[in-house]
């Protein structure tokens, strides 16, 4: 995994950027990789960058994050779940949202998806002004240049086209379900002899 982070450079190297990578059953890692589906923000010649939609911190604080995050106090006090976008630079906290919402955007996939990082996002939010769908991840994950392409070969990963709704459906459990679902593919029916991806 590549520790460098930056968001805004993007090639698309490998035609992955705006794609889901859904970890297939094959996959034997017993962590968060685990049935986890990543929403690739940026792919160029020197790796991947992306982020797990579907893995729930449990019983963390916002409030809590938020001063970890942006080192400084919020009266922000609503209720939002938390995800681990994976395990590098946990300190660092992303929101995807919907695209109506177009203040220091730091990232955004066509008219679908948008990603920031700031404080002001989350103020915005609890005063009824932020945007309409949203999720908070912290961390992100990425590989290294080669890393991904021989992880693919190797049956752990499938790739499927972008889906909103699977980015902001709050049925966290089901997500990967539903996701192979969409793919025609059933868990019990699949093995590492059923061709690369």
């Amino acid at each position: 995994m590549q520790n460098n982070y930056n968001l805004l450079k993007d090639d698309d190297f490998l035609g992955l950027s705006g794609k889901f990578l859904i970890a297939s059953p094959y996959q034997s890692f017993n962590d968060m990789f685990r049935k986890s589906i990543i929403y690739i923000v940026s792919s160029t010649k020197d790796g991947v960058i992306g982020l797990i939609i579907n893995q729930k911190i449990d019983n963390v604080p916002f409030l809590q994050l938020a001063k970890n995050i942006f080192d400084k106090q919020s009266n922000i006090t609503m209720p939002l779940p938390v995800l681990i976008g994976g395990p590098n630079e946990l300190s660092k906290g992303f929101v995807l949202h919907s695209c109506e919402y177009q203040k220091n955007i730091l990232f955004q996939y066509e008219d679908k998806l948008s990603i920031s990082s700031n404080l002001e996002i989350f103020e915005d939010i609890q005063n009824g002004d932020g945007p309409l769908n949203m999720i908070c991840v912290m961390g992100y994950t990425g590989w290294h240049k080669g890393q991904l392409e021989e992880e693919i070969m190797q049956n752990y990963w499938l790739i499927s086209d972008f889906h909103q709704d699977m980015i902001f459906s709050k049925n966290m459990n089901n997500k990967w379900e539903e996701s192979l679902k969409r793919m025609g593919i059933k868990e019990s029916m699949f093995s590492p002899s059923s061709g690369k991806s």
